[in-house]
């Protein structure tokens, strides 16, 4: 039997008791079987690719129509089976109403099996339908690799109104970073997450719940130019704040596998001597801390601790190297910071001008 073909015969209870026809559908979908005949009274069975498992049954007089929705693209068996005394003549086609949205790739069961997905792209995909032999697409899997620090959002929506869950893991498949689940269509937000590979995954909910869905992911960049990493220790601090300059940077980022950007260092270069002020803006309103340390990285010289905005200032020092850093008080805190205004007074040379103009009065 071919799809949208009529097959034709003739039976009876006597000599012909059942007629079995093989066809193959090429896609996920519904399946109907239409008999028409001048048979009184028979059966129609819509078989598994086993030929004994049962997937839809009608009997009726005349026209049988079966109906059987959620089933994947495989091989199947049409029967018809005579009743009783009736016989006579039957046309009997099979037919398929594709699911929609284009198929994902499968098999992409696993997140090892992942499919990739662009950087704020989607996909399109069927998740629940039935395989030949019992089994169900119950999980599609999606990678996505970002570029960028920020808030990774995944959105699915299917066109049943059924019930999925969706999940975001980190890069080892496994840990969890969020999961959501609704009718139709749900949003699921992970913030604070440093450039990296995720995977996405969606699950359907049982075996009556099949659909064709889109995943949509997007990437909200943190605000502010990103540090140049490494630069968690004194040690490897390399960037250079100029006098009386600014940079910019972000800080308590997750990276994959669960560590945090906890520390940011920088270098401070004062040409003369006099007072240090470190002036430090974000953009989350969260608690963070700003440190001013000896050339030694060790010596802590000042410190100061607030919300949205902090200032520390250390006196009376002479040119030198000193250090900076910036922390995020908190792994579960996300901040975006702004290391901004470092400056330079001169406070001392400010002091002997004063002194000297005192001298001469005297």
């Amino acid at each position: 039997m071919t799809v949208d073909i009529a097959s034709t015969g003739t039976i009876n209870l006597a000599s012909d008791l059942i007629d079995y026809y093989a066809f193959t559908t090429t896609a996920d979908g519904k399946i109907t079987l239409s008999l028409t005949g001048d048979v009184t009274y028979l059966t129609v069975r819509l078989y598994d690719a086993d030929g004994t498992t049962v997937l839809g049954t009608v009997s009726d007089y005349s026209t049988v129509i079966v109906t059987v929705d959620g089933l994947a693209a495989g091989n199947y068996y049409a029967a018809v089976v005579a009743y009783a005394a009736y016989a006579g003549n039957y046309s009997i086609t099979s037919s398929l109403i594709n699911a929609e949205y284009a198929n994902d790739a499968e098999v992409n069961d696993t997140f090892s099996e992942a499919l990739d997905i662009a950087e704020n792209g989607s996909v399109t995909g069927h998740i629940g339908f039935r395989y030949n032999g019992g089994t169900y697409d119950m999980n599609d899997w999606y990678k996505v690799v970002t570029t960028q620090d920020g808030k990774i959002t995944a959105t699915f929506a299917n066109n049943t109104g059924d019930y999925n869950t969706i999940y975001i893991y980190d890069n080892d498949g496994v840990t969890l970073l969020g999961s959501t689940a609704d009718y139709g269509t749900d949003t699921l937000i992970v913030t604070g997450k440093a450039a990296g590979t995720y995977y996405i995954r969606l699950n359907y909910y049982s075996t009556n719940y099949f659909n064709g869905y889109t995943i949509t992911n997007t990437v909200t960049p943190t605000i502010f130019a990103n540090d140049a990493e490494p630069n968690d220790t004194y040690a490897s601090a390399t960037v250079t704040i100029p006098e009386n300059g600014s940079v910019n940077g972000h800080i308590g980022h997750r990276y994959n596998g669960g560590s945090y950007d906890t520390d940011d260092w920088y270098i401070l270069n004062m040409s003369q001597d006099g007072q240090l002020q470190l002036n430090l803006t974000q953009g989350a309103g969260m608690y963070h801390g700003i440190y001013l340390y000896d050339n030694d990285g060790t010596t802590l010289l000042a410190n100061n601790f607030e919300y949205a905005t902090v200032s520390t200032i250390r006196y009376n020092l002479s040119a030198g190297t000193y250090y900076a850093k910036v922390d995020n008080y908190s792994a579960t805190i996300i901040q975006v910071i702004l290391y901004n205004s470092l400056q330079l007074q001169q406070h001392m040379h400010q002091m002997q001008s004063q002194t000297k103009i005192i001298q001469k009065l005297l």
